[in-house]
């Protein structure tokens, strides 16, 4: 899309789109770093120097910030994002937040191109544009730096899309081919995005299928082999993405409990009520970064949007036979969806942001076709009247929502606010205390997150941490054996006990909890020098000689 070649109507419009994305978000400007853009930027030593670039592409991403611990997240350019705008920027909080506004423009002006592109329509794809915009789901992405991952997944996927559609509308093969060439690009760069990339091969054979073979499935076979490109980059980045997670520089991570079939299906069932709500009624948007959002099963916001889906759904297979473009918007939207469905947990609101670009294209193209019937003029005003009321509810919520972002002291007041008697949010309030240095506060938060919910090993975790920086190691210990006890393979554990016993100079109960942690893999190298130093201490030169020859083996 080239603003040249606009018409003045068109490019007024993407102006005002532009202008309406960056009067939602501009005063994000001001906003400072919270909760994980301290471990991800703030002190994160892995972003200040590019050197470090392609180590990104090797490992977990939290295994490169300030307190490494393993995770299966594998987000190379976020982290190559962050250190791009500390390159220009240094730690200044603005800059960061200037690029994430940025990015949101960038994939505003996106999603006005996307819709064009499917629908043929300038105003589908403006009122879809001002849909996405002005949803609360986008809030988390745009205000919180370490959230951005959301908009550069679906700037790259959007992208690829438009060019793989490009390619097949251009009769010149040097154009065609390169334009098929920068579409696998761009779905290379979303899948180190996201592994939720991952969908858009089914996606481009959906509308394939569509719009190309028009429904015919024995059509679709024959045009199948324009998706080997695709397909390889998948399975490249599958194989490099499992090499990485098996032996990650000698950090084993943790077995994945899979769930029951049963379970999972139960779960997946009441999770689309609430996702459901989150887009009709996302008031209040959950906060998935601080605590994760929980099922009600007595939700009356999630029991009256199901309810509206449903007729709505009804309504329009049985009366209205949706068009193509309407089959494939809706398949956007359930396809990009099905993977946070069956991960297993139920997962944060913001990542609906790619999906809603779909259900949002999809209800345009719906609610063009109903104003265009003929309908009594009350009717159309009261329809009219009813989604400005929307727009501007929803934009709203959007603006005030942003302010709980701007620092982690918001963010505290908000959710001991929301949800009182919660576990997890307890827990978070007391990390955010131990950030700010006030560890009595942060254990007494501790304690009754754990009275809430006695099993809760992170809060056992951080107050045993809490007690041993408060110099009460007696108490430490007795926590983090607690947690041992409860969780036996959680690493660092071991290694934390270790440190405590070596001070004590009890040096045998310290090499028995080293050699525990490292048959747990966690930092291997690192607690060989640990163990070395330990049998040192501990009068044992032979041991330790053996220890640092291993060790000599392994850095040469």
């Amino acid at each position: 899309m080239s603003f040249k070649s606009l018409p003045l109507k068109e490019f007024v419009g993407i102006i005002i789109i532009l202008a309406l994305a960056l009067s939602l978000y501009s005063h994000t400007v001001r906003f400072g770093f919270v909760w994980d853009d301290e471990k991800l930027i703030e002190k994160n030593p892995y972003i200040k120097n590019p050197i470090f670039i392609p180590r990104y592409f090797i490992t977990d991403i939290f295994l490169l910030s300030f307190e490494p611990h393993q995770s299966l997240y594998y987000r190379p350019l976020l982290l190559f994002s962050f250190q791009f705008d500390y390159s220009i920027w240094g730690l200044n909080a603005a800059g960061f937040h200037l690029m994430n506004i940025l990015l949101f423009l960038m994939v505003s002006a996106l999603v006005y191109a996307f819709i064009k592109n499917v629908s043929n329509s300038k105003k589908i794809a403006f009122f879809t544009a001002v849909l996405f915009i002005i949803h609360p789901i986008n809030v988390q992405t745009v205000s919180w730096i370490s959230g951005r991952n959301e908009v550069l997944l679906t700037i790259f996927l959007l992208a690829s899309f438009i060019l793989f559609k490009k390619s097949l509308a251009t009769p010149q093969p040097f154009k065609r081919i390169a334009f098929y060439l920068f579409s696998v690009l761009m779905f290379a760069f979303g899948l180190l995005s996201k592994e939720a990339a991952a969908s858009l091969p089914l996606i481009l054979i959906f509308y394939d299928y569509c719009f190309i073979c028009n429904y015919k499935f024995s059509k679709l076979l024959k045009n199948l082999r324009d998706y080997i490109p695709y397909m390889l980059i998948l399975l490249i980045y599958l194989y490099v993405r499992q090499a990485i997670f098996e032996d990650m520089a000698g950090v084993r991570i943790r077995p994945f409990k899979v769930m029951p079939p049963v379970t999972l299906l139960i779960l997946n069932l009441k999770s689309i009520p609430f996702y459901i709500k989150s887009i009709l009624l996302p008031f209040p948007i959950e906060f998935q970064a601080f605590k994760m959002p929980t099922l009600d099963t007595m939700d009356l916001q999630a029991i009256i949007s199901t309810l509206i889906i449903s007729i709505f759904i009804f309504y329009l297979f049985k009366y209205k036979p949706p068009l193509r473009e309407e089959v494939f918007f809706l398949g956007w939207f359930i396809i990009f969806s099905v993977p946070i469905l069956f991960i297993g947990v139920l997962m944060g609101t913001r990542f609906l942001v790619l999906p809603i670009v779909g259900l949002f294209g999809f209800s345009s193209l719906f609610l063009a076709r109903w104003i265009r019937r003929k309908r009594p003029i009350k009717i159309k005003f009261i329809f009219y009247a009813l989604l400005l009321a929307v727009i501007f509810s929803y934009g709203f919520s959007s603006y005030k929502t942003s302010f709980h972002w701007k620092d982690n002291q918001s963010i505290l007041k908000l959710m001991l606010k929301r949800y009182p008697n919660d576990s997890d949010v307890h827990y978070n309030i007391g990390w955010l205390c131990a950030e700010l240095g006030d560890l009595e506060k942060a254990i007494k938060e501790y304690k009754i997150a754990l009275a809430l919910k006695n099993d809760h090993t992170r809060a056992r975790f951080n107050l045993a941490h809490a007690y041993y920086n408060l110099g009460r190691m007696d108490d430490a210990i007795s926590e983090f054996k607690m947690t041992l006890s409860q969780d036996n393979s959680m690493p660092y554990v071991h290694q934390a006990l270790a440190v405590i016993y070596s001070n004590k100079g009890l040096y045998e109960e310290a090499v028995g909890e080293v050699k525990a942690e490292l048959s747990l893999n966690a930092n291997r190298l690192k607690m060989l020098e640990f163990l070395a130093d330990l049998y040192e201490k501990a009068g044992e030169e032979d041991k330790a000689r053996k220890i640092n020859k291993l060790l000599l083996k392994n850095y040469y």
